[in-house]
């Protein structure tokens, strides 16, 4: 009895009416050659055809690129990115903590502020950065920035000089940055000090509505280490957004506060630190008066579906560490060197743009999982919970689609794309459409701007051409992908015509 006929005789292979449900540790050899599969939903069996292992070591199997044939570094670098020649042709995917995030007292989003800059957009970079700190214009200039030291590339980006450029472009800017709750929570707080913790806590408080009081006696618990009119105006910001200082060091009648928080009490000689604690006494004091805080990284973002880095920026030194204030071209130049740490290989699984273009269900021991929850993440395997394993996956029978697989010419390691089509065709017209693309992307890509095109149009080689334009407008321009991107317009103008 051969691997087909033994895997659907013992059930791990079965048709269930409205879907066919098949165990994970079935053979692909037995999957491609499954009767089943084969006149039910040929785009797997032809998927599997060309794959090797049983199901579940080929959607859990290592990332593998040009420069790391055999695991991945992890987002302390990139190899293929490294070396010039990511597998991704449409940018990167973040697989666990960053570096300089993770070094940062503050916990400062530092790669994604970085990446608005190189986009040209500073607001968004300044908006990202205040999440997690609003007073960066202080912080650049007093920290000793231990995220430089954890930087990937060994060679520093100069990250506290990005971020005072940032910060200072956010006191300029203060109208559209430094902005208080549209509505007043009518709580007041009351807040002892003006150094770093204090600062944090009146910003993230007036988030929520409440009226804040900064009590100090001096207007400078810096020591004169920042300049004057630096700090002149961050105090204008404030009182712009409704903070109101005093030159008393505590309110007279505590009753007049519905919360008094000594934040002197909580600086600390680390000024990233100060700010972090800023941040979460604000959030103590927020839970304590019932108030709900909303997401203040909003609004002002450029939003890609991958991480982008600057192929020739990575390239170069930094012209910046060990010199004074910059402006804010100098700052977008530096932030061009930022590796935007990820994983910039293309996704070696060739079933999972299959699974996730017929919307599989994948089966635990806890739970079940749709193929967007598991499959959409550079390594899938990390969906699941420790101590889960996959059982088996369900597929939908699509009656009446047309269904491919079709793989481009290359590498037999997984550096050729691939596409997963599937349509619905009623008179020589295309009603709908699905289309996942593979081995391009750290995760398996649904072209939804080349469906929505082919959706109600003639099957020609004009919707063609448009639909395979469209697949490639977000790629990334680079020497190394030129051959690729090809490949990939070749699929799809062939899944088009294929329907003719």
């Amino acid at each position: 009895m051969n691997a087909r006929v033994s895997c659907e005789a013992d059930g791990a292979i079965a048709d269930l009416g409205n879907r066919i449900s098949v165990r994970a540790d079935v053979p692909l050899s037995a999957l491609a050659q499954s009767k089943i599969f084969l006149e039910k939903a040929p785009l797997l069996a032809q998927a599997a055809a060309c794959a090797a292992g049983t199901l579940a070591q080929e959607l859990f199997q290592p990332v593998r690129c040009a420069s790391a044939h055999s695991g991945c570094p992890g987002v302390s670098g990139c190899a293929a990115q490294r070396h010039g020649a990511p597998g991704s042709v449409f940018g990167g995917v973040r697989n666990g903590a960053v570096a300089c995030r993770s070094a940062c007292p503050a916990g400062i989003s530092i790669a994604p502020a970085l990446e608005q800059l190189r986009l040209g957009n500073p607001d968004g970079a300044a908006q990202v950065i205040m999440q997690a700190n609003p007073i960066p214009a202080l912080t650049a200039r007093l920290c000793d920035h231990p995220c430089e030291g954890a930087c990937t590339r060994g060679d520093s980006v100069c990250i506290h000089a990005v971020e005072q450029a940032i910060g200072d472009y956010a006191l300029e800017h203060a109208k559209n940055l430094y902005v208080p709750a549209p509505d007043c929570s009518g709580r007041r707080v009351a807040i002892l000090g003006v150094g770093g913790a204090g600062l944090t806590a009146a910003f993230y408080l007036r988030q929520t509505g409440c009226g804040v009081v900064l009590f100090a006696s001096g207007n400078d618990a810096f020591n004169g280490r920042i300049p004057a009119e630096t700090l002149r105006a961050l105090h204008a910001a404030y009182r712009a957004m409704g903070v109101e200082f005093s030159g008393a060091n505590a309110p007279g009648d505590s009753s007049a506060f519905d919360f008094v928080y000594d934040s002197a009490a909580e600086e600390t000689a680390v000024i990233a630190e100060s700010v972090r604690l800023g941040r979460s006494a604000a959030h103590r004091i927020n839970a304590a008066l019932a108030l709900e805080e909303g997401h203040l990284c909003v609004g002002k973002q450029i939003h890609r579906h991958f991480l982008t880095f600057d192929p020739e920026g990575i390239t170069r030194p930094s012209a910046l560490c060990g010199s004074g204030a910059i402006e804010l071209p100098q700052a977008a130049h530096e932030a061009e060197r930022c590796l935007n740490c990820g994983c910039y290989a293309a996704s070696p699984s060739l079933l999972s743009p299959a699974l996730l273009a017929l919307d599989a269900a994948f089966l635990t021991n806890e739970r079940t999982l749709w193929a967007a929850e598991l499959l959409e993440r550079a390594q899938p395997q990390n969906g699941l919970r420790r101590g889960e394993r996959l059982e088996s996956i369900e597929i939908p029978i699509l009656e009446g689609a047309i269904m491919h697989f079709d793989r481009a010419a290359g590498a037999a390691d997984g550096s050729a794309a691939c596409l997963a089509s599937i349509f619905g065709v009623l008179d020589g017209r295309i009603l709908r459409s699905k289309l996942v693309l593979g081995g391009s992307a750290p995760i398996p890509l649904r072209l939804s701007e080349a469906e929505a095109c082919l959706a109600f149009s003639d099957i020609n080689a004009e919707n063609a051409e448009r639909s395979a334009e469209l697949t490639v407008k977000t790629t990334v321009p680079a020497s190394e992908s030129r051959e690729k991107i090809e490949q990939i317009k070749a699929l799809v103008r062939r899944a088009v015509l294929r329907l003719s």
